[in-house]
């Protein structure tokens, strides 16, 4: 019997934003990465955190939504980079 080995791990490339308008991506939708860091549920929850927040903060929804993305993406496109280069190392594509 053949061993079959997979190594594709799936990301997503770093969006330049993740809002327009009133709607906002968070989680995977906003910055899919390898499981290669384990942040991907605990990104998600942070990205919950951090907008809600920023909602009862901001002076309205545009500005928390502003201020959402300017702390958030900086993060989290290092969780893609480095999950990214990781997968690379260890084989997979």
């Amino acid at each position: 019997m053949e061993n079959i080995v997979c190594r594709f791990s799936y990301d997503i490339d770093p969006l330049p934003k993740i809002y327009d308008g009133r709607v906002i991506l968070i989680g995977d939708a906003a910055h899919a990465k390898s499981s290669t860091r384990a942040r991907g549920m605990t990104s998600g929850w942070e990205d919950g955190l951090c907008l809600a927040q920023h909602l009862r903060d901001s002076a309205n929804i545009a500005e928390a939504l502003e201020n959402f993305q300017a702390e958030r993406l900086p993060i989290v496109h290092e969780y893609q980079r480095t999950s990214r280069e990781m997968s690379l190392k260890i084989g997979r594509r």
